[in-house]
């Protein structure tokens, strides 16, 4: 095991690949100038508390005020890591609560803030194709970040402690699986994996996990012409992010690096990765 290969600069390329997607999308750039305000009035404590004493306290969802004061969203800044993904996990459950409570009027009582973010969250909450995008880029996300996890992952564990049938175990039981997950000498050793063309595989099953609950929803009520743009930009964001991590890790599958696949866990797969490296082996010979 400890020979096994890693596989290095994994984060780089999902890295690299959701700064080139984001660059490609038709909308995001008006998604973006729209979520920042958003993401300004939940991130600065003293926006937050006059959002919550003006538009949340004495009213009906004042059940919901921890949850938007403890939200925990940082500001965006896009040199960094996963930027987008971390905010969005943790905006996403408090957006219809946000949507609800929000009244600018109120809001503006205390006279103008700085930066005026008012108008600028106004208009984001009120437009349908905004809160259905906003949607779509975290499923697009979330699918980037559980292939990051895929690799770091190992083949072992990473199945259990993803199944979210394993968290009904009781607390302690849970934490030592996840305690064994996390110290297993295989971790981030995918190298067998990739070289034998798993790579279709995952995607395949992350697809369907993250991606396929937001293409069957029924979503907001959009014109026509917002549609045609959500729906283009859900499905090149879904092609683009396949299309790049097929071609990045597809030299995995040439020689000498294929070799690797023998080495795979099920000895049915090493046999058929060892047959298919030494019929393109002769192949290359017969043609040299």
């Amino acid at each position: 095991m400890p020979q096994c290969l890693i596989v290095p600069g994994g984060l780089h390329i999902t890295h690299n690949l959701s700064a080139d997607l984001h660059s490609r999308l038709e909308w995001w750039d008006t998604f973006w100038s729209l979520l920042c305000p958003v993401v300004t009035l939940l991130a600065e404590k003293h926006l937050r508390e006059r959002l919550v004493v003006r538009c949340v306290r004495g009213t009906a969802a004042e059940e919901h005020e921890d949850s938007l004061m403890c939200a925990g969203i940082q500001k965006l800044y896009t040199k960094r890591w996963q930027v987008v993904i971390a905010c969005l996990s943790k905006l996403v459950p408090v957006f219809d609560v946000l949507q609800q409570v929000w009244d600018p009027v109120k809001f503006a009582e205390g006279g103008e803030t700085e930066g005026n973010i008012a108008p600028g969250v106004t208009e984001a909450l009120t437009s349908n194709l905004f809160c259905s995008y906003l949607h779509m880029i975290f499923g697009i996300h979330r699918l980037v970040a559980r292939f990051e996890k895929w690799l770091e992952a190992c083949p072992c564990h990473g199945h259990l402690t993803e199944n979210n049938a394993n968290r009904k175990l009781c607390k302690g039981k849970f934490e030592k699986l996840s305690r064994a997950a996390s110290n297993c000498p295989l971790r981030g050793k995918r190298a067998c994996e990739l070289a034998a063309g798993s790579l279709e595989d995952v995607l395949s099953d992350l697809e369907n996990v993250v991606l396929r609950p937001f293409a069957e929803a029924p979503g907001q009520e959009l014109a026509q012409e917002d549609r045609n743009i959500l729906t283009k930009d859900f499905e090149f964001g879904k092609v683009f992010i396949r299309f790049a991590l097929v071609a990045k890790f597809s030299f995995w599958r040439k020689l000498p690096w294929k070799l690797c696949g023998i080495s795979h866990h099920w000895a049915s797969t090493a046999r058929a990765v060892a047959r298919s490296c030494l019929d393109e082996y002769d192949q290359v010979m017969s043609n040299s």
